[in-house]
């Protein structure tokens, strides 16, 4: 009977050695390191028994390293939980191919040259050089002509090379002859042909002729438009005493209108021409005689309007405005 818990004994201990012996050791990222078996596993992590038969809690697959993650893959049933977590190895880096740098012949620089060797060593240089030479030539004739010398004896000398330059500034650093002026063009002489006088142009302003095109337009009167010179008097004609009549039917008021028909009602002092004639707007609101216009915007004019009181400011819109007369004060 002992012999068969000797024998019961030795068995137990066997199997624990076992057990100990099959365990497994899973190395974790922080360093520390877990053994026992696994027994329970899901998408969260596993659940270890360790050696003393205490169960540990449950360990996320993301602290496992990554040679344990390889070993544990290789079961099935782990497989889909451990894959997301393997990290794939690093592909090797790819060599770069060389390039080859050949040699190639390279282009030698000129030997050091004075300047005047350069010029007459290549096409453009003696293209070059004639241009300075025959310029020089003619600016020789031109000093000649301004400071009264000889042609021959100036171009002459300005055609020596390098000799040339030195004496067209020296002819012309110097005074002309005595008794003689600096040459000229020859003008044309008056008899060849007539000489037409152009006769003066002067601008004048009628405040009372309509502009052409409109409906109701006529012909300037003889004060106004382009005049010459020698046929206006000495001040300007008198403004017509005929009355002008705009209705609202032919003509747009707006501030264009005023503008270009009335520009001589703007001014706070109006010419002597124009102090003989009045404004006579026609509007909803009544009859207002104006004798200034004191400013005008895109919807309305304001006018200085003779009342009772004197004169004050009246705005009148151009929606309401039904007629228009230019007229004399005692018309």
């Amino acid at each position: 009977m002992a012999r068969l818990q000797v024998i019961f004994t030795a068995f137990c201990c066997c199997v624990a050695l076992a057990r100990a012996a099959r365990a497994d050791t899973f190395t974790l990222n922080n360093g520390t390191s877990v053994s026992g078996d696994i027994i329970s596993f899901d998408q969260n992590g596993v659940i270890i028994r360790q050696a003393d038969g205490s169960y540990s809690e449950r360990t996320p697959w993301g602290d496992f390293s990554q040679p344990d993650l390889r070993e544990l893959v290789k079961n099935p049933k782990m497989q889909e939980f451990v894959e997301p977590f393997i990290e794939p190895p690093l592909r090797p880096r790819a060599k770069p191919t060389p390039i080859p740098v050949q040699s190639w012949p390279q282009l030698q620089r000129p030997q050091a040259g004075s300047l005047l060797g350069a010029l007459f060593s290549s096409g453009v240089g003696l293209v070059a050089v004639l241009l300075i030479y025959v310029a020089n030539i003619f600016a020789g004739t031109e000093i000649a002509i301004f400071r009264s010398r000889p042609k021959g004896l100036v171009a002459g000398l300005a055609a020596i090379p390098i000799v040339g330059f030195v004496a067209n500034i020296a002819f012309l650093a110097m005074a002309p002859p005595p008794g003689s002026e600096p040459a000229t063009r020859k003008a044309p002489d008056e008899g060849d042909a007539p000489v037409l006088e152009m006769p003066r142009v002067e601008l004048v302003d009628n405040p009372l002729a309509p502009t052409p095109g409109e409906a109701g337009a006529e012909a300037p009167a003889a004060a106004g438009g382009l005049k010459l010179a020698h046929e206006s008097p000495s001040h300007s004609a008198p403004a017509t005493a005929e009355v002008q009549v705009f209705q609202a039917g032919a003509f747009t008021f707006n501030r264009r209108f005023f503008e270009t028909k009335f520009p001589g009602f703007f001014g706070v002092v109006r010419r002597e021409s124009e102090k003989h004639v009045v404004l006579e707007i026609k509007s909803r609101k009544g009859l207002h005689v104006a004798q200034r216009i004191s400013r005008i915007s895109s919807n309305d004019v304001h006018i200085d309007a003779q009342t009772g009181h004197g004169v004050e400011e009246v705005s009148i819109p151009f929606s309401e405005i039904q007629e228009i007369k230019l007229k004399p004060k005692d018309a």
